[in-house]
Formats: C-alpha cells, structure tokens, sequence
C-alpha cells in the first residue's frame, strides 16, 4: 500500500474499483476487487459516525437566563436543542475553502484527470497527451481571490496556453525570442499561414463599421467621377491600389499569391534534347472557337540566332525546322553555343514545320518539338554537361481581323545538360517554404500521392476533385452553346471538350506540363488533354490514388489557388471562372496566366460589389470576359440559367451564330428578341434592348447568335440591374460621366487600359459613387440631365414662354432709355472749345446702345465689393474723361447721367426679374447673377426680345432663352443664395472648379448642391462659410502683412475647424496635405468634411484616416502596426 502512496480506506475509494485492482496486480497478487468493497465498507462506516458526532454533542448547554413571561415556559423541542452545530467549523458561503467552492470543483477534476483518467489502460499510453504537457500551468497556478473569481475569456486562455506551448517549442532555436505576431506571418506552412495579426485588426475594427479596406480611399478621395479623368480613389495612392485591398489580403497573403513563380513551363533534360521533345497541344486557348495559332521566338539574349526569324508569324511555308542557336551558361564558365532544331509536330506525325509557322486547327493537335542534331552541331554529338542550362521564353500568337499578331500565351522553357534536372536553390526552398516538405528534383511523385497531397494542403477528397475539375466535377458544355471547334468530340482520342483546362480548373492547369503519365501506351493523350487528372493504382491489393501531369509550375499554382480558395471562401469552379476571366481580360498585358495585381483588382472589386449588391463569383466573372457556357457537378451553367431556365419558348435559345435583326419581322429574329428579353429582363423598345444593341454594334460588331453578342448585352444589362437602374437611366448615366468611351468599355469589357483611362474595373467604382451620390439625394439620372441640359426639355411650354415673352417685349418699351429722356436732363451740347457733344453716339460705344438699352453693367464686376451702379458710374466717368469740361461740369453730368442711366438698367433688369419669378419662381434677387451664370447679358437677351417678329414662331428667340431658364431652374432647385451665386461668379477658383463658371457641369452642380447641403447639416451662417473663403483667399499683400504664411494656414484651419464643430488639430492633419496648406476651395472644404464623416464613423483620428489610404498590399507589415492599434482603439 505504501508503494501505492495510499494511506487510508479513503484513498482506496477515491479512485474507480478498476483502476486500483490494475494497480494492485502491478504489486500483489493479493484480491484487488475484496479489498476495494472491505475498503468502502469501513469508509461509509466511518462517514456515518463522523457526520453523527458532528452534528450532536452531549455536552451541557449553558442555562440561558430568562426573565418576564418566557421564563415561566419551558421552549421544548427546536433546531438548535436537537442539534448541537458546531458554527465555527463552518465557511462562509463563497469561501474558498468551502467544499462546493469553484477550488474543490477544480481540485476534484483535476485528480481526476491526473490520478484516474490518465491512468487508465486504455489505448497506447506513448500516444497520451496528459494534462502536464497539455496545460503545464495549472499545477503551479496560484490559487486566491482574483484567480479564482475573476471571468477571464477562453480565447485568452487559449491564447496564453498556445504561446507559451510556443516558446518552449522554440527555445534552443535561432526563432527563440522573436515576437509570435512576426513568426506567423513569415510562415507559409500550414496552409492556414501566414497570419497578420496588424492587418487582422484593421479588418476586425472596419467590419464593426460595415466597412472595408480600400473603401476608405474612395470616401475621402479628393477627386470625385464629377471631375472627369480617372482620380476617383486616387489619394496618397492609384486607384487600383484601393481595389486590391478590396480583397481583405494582408501584405503577406497578397505576397504568396502575387509573387513570381520560380519555376518554368518546361523543364527539358540532356537525353530529351537528344531523344526529341515533344511538349502537349496548346487546347487550353482552344475554349469555344477555333483558333489558328503560331509559336513565336521574342528576340532574347540568350537566343543568339534563329534561321529562319521566327519573331513574327509565316502564314506560309513547306516542311522544315527552324535552327535556334541557344547559349547555355553555367556559373563560372564559358557559355555553350548549342544549335537546337525548333519546330511545330503535330500529334501522331512526324513532319516538322518552322516553329512559327501559321497553323489551323485540325484533327491532330500542333504541340512544339525540339530535339538536338549532330547535323545541325557539324556533326558532335550532344556531351552531357552537368550545371549548363538556358531559360527562354517562347509566346503563342494569332492573327486578328485586321491581320495583327495578338499574343495569347507565353510559355517558359529551361534546358539543361543534365541527365536530370537538379533544382535550383530558389526552386527547393519554394517546397521547404509552402508545402513543408524535399523536393529535391523533377520527381514529383510523393507530393503527387494524393494521401500525402491532402495531408499537406487540408483538402478532403471531394475539394480535390473541385480543385482539379475531376470526377464528380468535371465540366460541361451548354447543349445550346455548340463548340464551334472541330476537336470538340475529342477525335480519335475520345476525350471530348471541354477538358479541366478549358473551364474549372483553367488556372492550376495554367499553361500546360510535359509530365505526361509514364505508365500510359500513348502519352498522345496527355498532350490532347493536357490538364491534370486523377489516376487509381493498385499495389499489393491496396488502391493508390495519385494525380497526373504535375509539374512544378502547376504546383506552385495549385497551393495558390488553395489558400486564395480559403481567403476568399468561394468554391473552386466559380473562383477559378473569376480569375481567368480577368487573366483573359487583361490580354496580352498578363500571357503568363498569373496572378498578378490586376487579377487582384477583380477579386477585390468582386468582394465589394457581393457585399453591396446581388452578385454571383460567374455573374461578375461576365463582366471582364464571356458569359460562362460552362458548368460543373450538378450546376446549371450561367448561360443556360439567364436565358434557358425556366424554358418559356417551345425551343431552347441556342448559339448557332447566324446574324439577327432585333426590329426585323421574321419569325426567327423575333423568338431571338423575345428570348433575349426574359433572359435579360429587358423590353424590346427603344429605350432597353434596343439601346443595348446599338451599343454591342457600334464598338462589338454586327448581332450574331454568338457568345461574343450575347456576352456584350448581358454585360450591360447584368450591370444595370445591379445598380438598380433601367436600360435607359444606365445608358444616360454611362453618359453623363464619361460618354462613348465608357459605353465601349463596358460593351467590350475592356480591362487594364493603357494611357491612365479609366477600365471597366474603374467605371463600376464610378457608377457605384453616382448611384449612391443618386439615391442620397433622392433623384433620378433624367433629372440630373435635364437640369444640365443633357437631354431636350422644356422648362416652360414653348406657348407659354412665347406668350410670356410677347408680354416682355410690350413691357420692354416703356423701360427703354430714349432719346427724350436724355434731353430732359440738360446736358451740354458743346464743350468748353465750343466742339458739339453727340451724348447718344458718345454712350453707344460702351453705356447706351440705339435701342435704348443699357451696356454699362457689362463685363460683370469681377470683385465681391464691386457693384453693376458702381461699373457704370465707372465706365461713365471713363466715356466723360477725354471731353473738355471743367471738372464740376463733369461732376454735374455724372451725377445726372449716371441716375438716368442706372435707373433704366435697374428697369430693364426688372423685366428679366418679372419673368423668372412668374414663370420659375426664382426670386428675383437672382435674376443679375442667374443672367451672368447662363453667359448672357441683360440688355443680349432684351436685344432679341426687341428684335422678335409680331406674327408666327420664334424659334430661335425661345431658344436663346433656354440657357437662361436651365440656369433659373437649376439655381431655384439648389436653393442656392444671390451672395453665394455672386461669390462663386466673380470667384470661380473658390468653388475649385474651371475658370469658365458660365458652364454648368455635373461638378459644380454637384459641389453647389453639397455647398447647400452642408448649411443646413451644421448649421452655421452663409456669412460664416463665405467669410472664411475670402479668409483662406486672402490677397498678397495681407498676406505680406503677417508674419509668416504659417500663421494664415494656422487662422484659416482653426476657422474651418469651428464651422465644421471639430477640433483645429484635426482639420490641420488634413489640410498640411493641400498644396497651400489650408483649404483655399469649397473643393477642398468638402473633402474635409467627406474626412470628417469618415473619422466620425469609424472613430479614427485624421491622422489615422490619412494612414488608413495610405497603406496597400505592397506596404511593409511596420506599416500596418499603427492603423491596426488605432482600429483597436477604436473599437473599444
């Protein structure tokens, strides 16, 4: 018993009966299972006894003195008579030494586990993780008030317990001592790194605000889709920079994905060049049309010469081989000119054709060959020389309509001179780093086990098949989308399109291995369907299931599009369709099929839009390329769900390519408008479909029932009811931010445009802004038009403003300035030289025409303080300076003229006043400045009035007045004031716009509208607002006046700050980023206000705000530090 540590019955009963017979026979032969009964027979005697005389005594209780009534009754029987409880050796409720007290409970588990559980025989005991290993703290925990009471949250719990697992793990190692944070994002396996723990905390404290990172930069962009161009989210950084953190990557994952691949396409060793090499057919490029393609040779150093060139595609040409004379180089040593003989095989052929030589589709695929020949080399043989190899690059190219060469692939080769290709150190450390594992040569086939692939990258056998589009999930055509390629049935192969490659599974695949199944009679097949597949073997009656035409290329792409699967948790088909649709998208700008930044964009702009609007992975996928024909497993694919399910028509609509008319009366053309209506959810009118076809013709071609047609209208109008808007709202909203060139971009699906014009990527970010901006301001696109004049609109009835305008011109006469008025006042006929003075003609050139009119208030006042009297009083005394007259004379003529002269201007100006306010209600202090705004002149528009026949249409005259009504209407919708119109007229650089303020664009209705706006959300005096404008516009010499320009800056940010009710230090966070240090424009005000609300939302600082977009997927992790402290900050 000793040697069991036991020494009482109760350390027998304390442990389960079979544990201690277990333990007994280790020692003693003796009865195990007596022992334990006689063992819990005493310890329930001695229980009882004990609780007996705990709860009884027999001694004496003390005699209470008792007085009065009570002493003459005897109490009799009670609790404390009958048991005498001894009260001191109780605890208090809650105490920790109580026997129900969270220690014992702990206590009691933990011999438990300790004690019994781990003791138990059950299982292998080396395999046991026992408590001390698993939570080694706990026997040393100290045990006291606040550790025992205090709620402490799990993940703090588990957080402690892993690090310190952890550390212990990586003490005695070079990582010992570095901070956790930092060591998971330098680590790529497992497949759940890399973690970033900054950029984790900057998502977590955006999504409270149901927001994400990149949308901050288009909140506070400085430049608005208003102004034009393609600055819209461009801040500290490019715009796409905010649509890559769309994607929620952090710079580590962003890194993995977008990084360069070490590897080549193809890896060709010293027997091949000799044997011959045959690499696979290009059926990739070969979707749903045939296409006649050219292998190309770029001009390269380490190409010294190809006879013939083979730069540029040979449409002709008989049987021959192109001599490529190639370096190889080794490190240290001379290189090695080796002539190669490079040509085009075709499969199950032996006839050699120039390497770019034009070739069509046909039966048996072209795949290049390469092979060495001592004829080619003055008869040497090929020496095997260990270490020399060369790379190259070799493109696939077509021909388009206009018979230019259109890249479509480029494919990267590395020869060597060994018998086996040894990696590189680059290349060994790439499977060290992501797949944890040697791989020391081109022999793949232990990560190729498809146990041993699973075990690495934590996919389950049914995400295998979705990743490599196999089995369960191979795709399938659309029966109503017939392949127009003749390989489709698969030939004599029998491997009928589409292949993995084709849809599913484009990525991984990439651009094709030569790793062809050995086991196979004819690798044929593998170079018809080049994509990789799932193989079972069978070895000592034990299945084996392995994938085929690996390569190491495809592995780097297969542990990209796994954690990228993980990041973006979208299924692997879909995603697959998302991401090649914007490789193919990008054109000859990404031939290598990589993951590039742009890519980036379209996964981040997917993300934003899916949680803005309804929108599937395939769906978006359309806008950048096709309209996905394809599906896998048991999905219906994309085209046939738009335009097939449910069938409303007696036949499917099906792609047989033949032209259509959508206005023509055959039946044929007609079923085809109708089917394209359900589908699209459009109307066969002007307005809608029709729209959308004349779009597809003028920038796609002519109508065809062809995927390319189909794919132009479902493009335009999937987008449109994305957003909301009908056919003919999205096309006049296309054009009103960007015209023709944004119709064709989103007709075509332009991507990655050159020259800094906005792509289809930019255009969405555009439109989402003024569907947003739309339906904040509860208006529609036709009101935004109409008020800019964008579209033909009558702001009054054209008989009503004829009648109107006949009652001006009755009203016109009275208020000219006439000959006899002139008369009245007096004025000297000659002057002091006796010289006769013509006053009419004198007045003519700039102050009084012979209609009576009044000239003198034009130009306008180009200052604030100036006046239409006091520019006429100016221009008088200008016209009276050169007469001869004695300065009071001029003085007397001044006075009297100029009151004349004033008086029928303000007479006139009445009349234009008159019909504003009767026809638009504008108020009629707005008429001057509404006048100027529309580049008119009151005594122009009086002229035509003058002038305007008696009898019949005046269509010019209500015309020339059309101007003016928009103007009169537009200044009446704002709401905007007479000061405010005259500042922003006679200041146009204040409102941050054009100096041409005459021109009502969508910019300074929109900036006058948010001018309106934000008077009324904070409340303070237009004075107030127009005060600080000229504050910050301060002229030069006030500006001299001060001690430094610091101090304005310093005045003009503390005076914004207490207009915008925030606090100055803010508000000069964001303006030391303005050219001038303090907002100078309502441009500029505005978009420290848009600052202001986004600080408020997310409660960041500015400074925070500024770091927010400023960082990108390129940022240095240091970086993300800050911001992701602030957002916790934050959060709290």
């Amino acid at each position: 018993m000793e040697r069991l540590d036991i020494q009482s019955v109760f350390d027998i009963v304390r442990q389960p009966k079979g544990l201690f017979c277990q333990r007994l026979a280790k020692f003693s032969d003796a009865d195990g299972e007596l022992a334990y009964d006689n063992a819990l027979c005493y310890a329930v005697q001695i229980a009882r006894l004990y609780r007996e005389k705990q709860v009884t005594s027999d001694s004496a209780r003390p005699a209470s003195k008792r007085t009065g009534v009570r002493a003459l009754v005897d109490i009799g029987p009670s609790y404390p008579n009958l048991f005498k409880e001894r009260w001191d050796e109780f605890c208090k409720v809650g105490a920790l030494a109580a026997v129900d007290s969270p220690v014992a409970y702990l206590s009691a588990l933990y011999r438990l586990a300790t004690t019994s559980l781990e003791e138990e025989n059950t299982g292998d005991a080396s395999k046991k993780i026992r408590l001390d290993v698993r939570r080694p703290d706990i026997k040393t925990l100290l045990i006291d008030q606040q550790a025992t009471f205090k709620p402490l949250p799990m993940l703090d719990i588990a957080n402690t317990v892993l690090s310190q697992g952890i550390e212990r793990y990586l003490s005695g190692t070079p990582s010992a001592g570095t901070p956790l944070h930092r060591l998971f994002a330098a680590k790529y396996y497992p497949f759940s790194f890399p973690y970033t723990h900054a950029h984790h905390q900057c998502q977590l404290g955006l999504s409270q605000k149901k927001l994400m990172l990149g949308e901050i930069n288009y909140l506070i962009s400085p430049q608005l889709p208003v102004t034009g161009g393609n600055n819209y989210g461009r801040g500290q950084q490019h715009p796409t920079v905010a649509q890559q953190l769309f994607a929620g990557l952090s710079v580590e994952q962003y890194g993995v994905l977008t990084r360069s691949t070490p590897f080549s396409t193809y890896y060709i060793s010293h027997s091949q060049l000799v044997q011959g090499w045959q690499g696979p057919s290009i059926s990739n490029l070969n979707l749903f049309e045939a296409r006649s393609t050219s292998y190309l040779l770029p001009q390269q150093e380490v190409i010294k010469r190809a006879e013939p060139e083979a730069h540029e595609i040979a449409t002709s040409g008989g049987a021959m081989s192109t001599q490529v004379t190639l370096a190889f180089s080794k490190s240290g040593e001379a290189d090695k000119d080796t002539v190669l003989s490079f040509g085009v095989r075709r499969i199950r052929e032996n006839t050699n054709y120039a390497i770019n030589r034009y070739s069509p589709v046909k039966a048996q695929p072209a795949c290049t060959y390469i092979q060495y020949l001592p004829a080619d080399n003055a008869g040497a043989s090929l020496q095997v020389s260990p270490g020399y190899q060369v790379t190259f690059d070799m493109l696939v190219a077509t021909l388009g309509a206009d018979n230019s060469t259109q890249l479509l692939e480029k494919q990267r080769f590395t020869l060597a001179l060994d018998e086996a290709y040894v990696l590189t150190g680059p290349e060994q450390e790439f499977f060290r780093t992501y797949y944890g594992m040697e791989v020391m040569t081109l022999n793949t086939a232990s990560l190729s086990n498809l146990n041993t692939f699973m075990a690495r990258t934590g996919l389950n056998a049914d995400q295998v098949e979705a990743l490599l589009s196999q089995r369960s999930q191979r795709p399938r055509l659309s029966a109503n989308c017939p392949s127009l390629n003749p390989l489709v049935n698969g030939v004599q192969f029998n491997l009928p399109y589409p292949h993995a490659s084709h849809y599913g599974a484009c990525y991984v695949n990439g651009v094709g291995s030569d790793r062809f199944d050995a086991s196979a009679e004819n690798p044929d097949f593998d170079r018809f369907d080049n994509s990789m597949g799932l193989k079972e073997t069978f070895e000592d009656g034990r299945s084996e299931w392995s994938i085929t035409k690996t390569s190491l290329n495809r592995f780097d792409r297969l542990q990209r599009m796994i954690r990228l699967q993980r990041w973006m948790n979208i299924p692997f088909a879909e995603l697959d369709t998302l991401v090649v649709s914007a490789i193919r998208g990008c054109g000859e700008n990404n031939l290598d099929m990589a993951l590039n930044g742009d890519v980036m964009r379209v996964l981040g702009l997917f993300r934003y839009f899916s949680s803005h609007y309804q929108i599937t992975a395939e769906e978006f996928a359309a806008f950048f390329h096709h309209l996905p024909p394809y599906a896998t497993g048991d999905r219906t694919p994309l085209f046939d769900q738009v335009f097939n399910s449910p069938s409303l028509f007696d036949t499917p609509f099906v792609l047989d390519q033949q032209a259509f008319d959508l206005t023509s009366a055959d039946p044929a053309d007609q079923k085809t408008a109708y089917q394209l209506c359900a589908g699209l959810g459009v109307q066969l009118t002007e307005g809608s479909l029709l729209q959308l076809a004349n779009i597809t013709i003028a920038h796609v071609g002519p109508l065809t029932r062809s995927l390319e047609t189909v794919s132009s209208l479902y493009r335009q109008a999937r987008i449109a009811r994305m957003l909301d808007l009908s056919i003919e709202d999205y096309c006049a909203l296309l054009d009103l931010l960007g015209g023709e060139a944004y119709q064709k971009n989103l007709a075509t699906g332009r991507f990655r445009l050159g020259g800094g014009a906005p792509d289809i990527a930019d255009i969405l970010m555009h439109m989402d802004w003024a569907v947003t901006w739309l339906r904040d301001t509860k208006r529609k696109v036709g009101d935004v038009r109409r008020l800019l004049s964008r579209d033909p609109y009558e702001f009054l009835p054209l008989q009503t403003l004829l009648e109107r305008l006949n009652r001006l011109a009755a009203e016109l006469t009275p208020a000219l300035v006439s000959p006899s008025e002139l008369d009245r006042l007096s004025l000297p006929v000659k002057d002091d030289q006796n010289a006769d003075i013509a006053w009419r003609a004198l007045l003519r050139t700039r102050l009084l025409n012979d209609q009576g009119l009044v000239t003198g208030g034009y130009p306008y006042p180009e200052t604030l303080e100036d006046t239409t009297v006091q520019m006429i009083d100016r221009t008088l005394a200008q016209v009276l300076q050169p007469l001869h007259l004695s300065n009071d004379v001029k003085t007397s003529i001044q006075a009297k003229l100029g009151e004349c002269l004033v008086n029928g201007y303000a007479r006139q100006l009445q009349l234009l006043e008159g019909l504003l306010q009767d026809t638009l209600g504008l108020p009629m202090a707005l008429a001057e400045s509404v006048v100027q705004w529309s580049n008119n002149t009151t005594h122009g528009l009086l002229s035509e009035v003058l002038a305007m026949p008696t009898q019949g249409q005046n269509t010019a005259l209500t015309e020339r007045f059309q101007p003016l009504l928009c103007h009169a209407a537009v200044a009446r919708h704002l709401g905007i004031s007479e000061r405010a119109l005259r500042t922003f007229l006679r200041e146009p650089a204040w409102l941050g716009l054009a100096n041409n303020a005459s021109n009502l664009t969508l910019a300074s209705l929109y900036y006058l509208e948010r001018y309106g706006l934000l008077l009324d959300t904070l409340g303070k005096s237009e004075a107030e607002w127009l005060a600080y404008l000229a504050l910050a516009n301060s002229p030069d010499k006030a500006r001299k006046a001060k001690d430094r320009a610091a101090t304005i800056n310093d005045s003009a940010n503390t005076a914004l700050a207490q207009l915008l009710g925030w606090q100055p230090g803010e508000v000069k966070t964001l303006c030391d980023t303005l050219p001038d240090g303090r907002a100078t424009q309502w441009l500029q005000m505005e978009w420290v206000y848009r600052c202001q609300q986004v600080c408020q939302t997310t409660g960041l600082g500015a400074a925070s705000v500024l770091l927010c977009a400023g960082v990108s997927a390129y940022s240095n992790s240091t970086s993300w530090l800050p911001l992701g402290e602030a957002m916790m900050a934050a959060s709290r």
